[in-house]
């Protein structure tokens, strides 16, 4: 009976091991060119969003390396942000990836090295396009430029003034909430929003100026 025991706990833990240890697996990578509108007198500073999906636990992330292929453009995300959106949906990644040289970020091939936290690294391809002639308008100028598009508007709640801080909300736009009691009625916390607006299937997300509400 003890052997019989012990053989039964031997193979529950290897069964474990092996679950929790699994070679990664990249199942979908979402990225987005943020264009930041941080006053209405200026044009857009652009940045890339980048966040994996694995079949693999998303906790065991090591790092991730992006790179773009004609370029040769390299990000490392070291400490990479784990996102959820529900329902296990986790992700990893950053939505920080800079150009350099106060350039732009370049449309076209991409690859993706994801290590897990054994060492194992998995490679996946994706591509970034976006309208280039975003970077150089206002904000007073976008509304034209992209009603030809598909457009969606979302709202950014933030925990400080200036559109700083932790973000507390990041979704829909209530009805009631063009009055901004109704937003500190929701999220007592909130001290600042964003406009947003999600370009051809969040190809490009729009963040207009802050404006603080409390």
């Amino acid at each position: 009976m003890r052997r019989s025991l012990y053989v039964t706990v031997i193979l529950f833990s290897l069964l474990l091991t092996s679950c929790s240890d699994s070679v990664p697996s990249i199942t979908e990578v979402s990225s987005s060119v943020v264009l930041d509108f941080y006053s209405s007198q200026d044009f857009p500073s652009n940045r890339l969003s980048i966040f994996v999906k694995t079949s693999s636990e998303i906790g065991r992330v090591s790092h991730i390396q992006v790179k773009h292929i004609e370029s040769g453009i390299v990000w490392d995300i070291n400490d990479p942000m784990i996102l959820t959106g529900g329902s296990n949906n986790y992700r990893a990644g950053s939505p920080f990836l800079v150009p350099p040289y106060y350039g732009n970020i370049p449309q076209g091939a991409y690859s993706l090295l994801y290590t897990d936290m054994s060492g194992r690294t998995v490679e996946y391809g994706f591509s970034v396009h976006y309208e280039s002639e975003l970077l150089e308008l206002k904000v007073q100028e976008l509304p034209d430029v992209v009603k030809h598009l598909p457009v969606v508007k979302k709202i950014a709640i933030y925990e400080q003034p200036g559109g700083k801080g932790k973000i507390i909300y990041y979704g829909d736009i209530k009805d009631d909430w063009k009055d901004s009691s109704k937003i500190l009625n929701d999220y007592n916390g909130a001290s600042s929003v964003r406009e947003c607006l999600e370009i051809s299937s969040k190809a490009v997300l729009c963040l207009f100026p802050p404006k603080d509400i409390k």
